[in-house]
């Protein structure tokens, strides 16, 4: 028989007690993030998610001018409306050639994107520009297919300078806007006319619209 002696026993039973604790001490849960009951979404800090209920859920309006009356739900919009008022526009266009100025930086980049960034897909058949290649790639789709997929198709030859259409609406705007010189969009502002609706998209927004 086996028999242990005091100082042997006394690091058993310390060890059992040691493994008892591991067992019984509780496990940290992580912190849950405030999050909205309406919707779910889930936020940083409690702040932000009051601001969300009040603006989403309550619509809440607390800011108001008192100039015209008009609410807004963020002092910082309050604040870019009331340049409205006052006819300050400290934020101007960085192109030489260009005197619009804005009353918050935001308008301004969408300024820029939209008059001095917007041609920036050309198509390599006929050089007409788009803002987005996926307006591009539809344009090439519609208008410049390859002839290799479309030797079945009828092919559209104008009359006068022999350029060739895959499609028939297509002879028919060139033959307007190229031989007749239709321009069929109107600007509203200054009777301008216009070949094409882009054009004239380009045009009130470069001189007209005060964003």
């Amino acid at each position: 028989m086996e028999v242990f002696t005091l100082p042997i026993f006394q690091k058993l039973n310390k060890l059992q007690q040691c493994q008892e604790e591991e067992i019984i001490e509780p496990i940290d849960e992580p912190e849950q993030q405030p999050t909205c009951e309406e919707c779910k979404k889930v936020f940083t800090n409690n702040s932000k998610l009051q601001r969300h209920i009040r603006e989403t859920h309550q619509n809440l309006k607390q800011f108001r001018c008192e100039e015209c009356g008009k609410e807004f739900k963020r002092s910082q919009h309050l604040k870019r409306h009331q340049l409205t008022h006052s006819g300050s526009r400290p934020f101007q266009c960085e192109n030489r050639d260009c005197p619009q100025k804005f009353t918050c930086k935001h308008h301004l980049k969408r300024h820029t994107q939209l008059i001095h960034e917007m041609i920036s897909y050309e198509c390599n058949e006929c050089k007409q520009k788009f803002t987005k290649k996926r307006q591009l790639k539809k344009h090439q789709q519609q208008d410049h297919q390859k002839k290799q997929q479309n030797d079945k198709n009828e092919l559209f030859e104008c009359q006068k300078c022999k350029k060739v259409f895959m499609r028939l609406r297509s002879l028919k705007k060139h033959n307007l806007i190229r031989h007749k010189n239709i321009r069929a969009f109107n600007c509203e502002k200054c009777n301008k006319r216009f070949a094409h609706k882009q054009t004239l998209k380009k045009h009130i927004q470069r001189c007209h619209s005060e964003i």
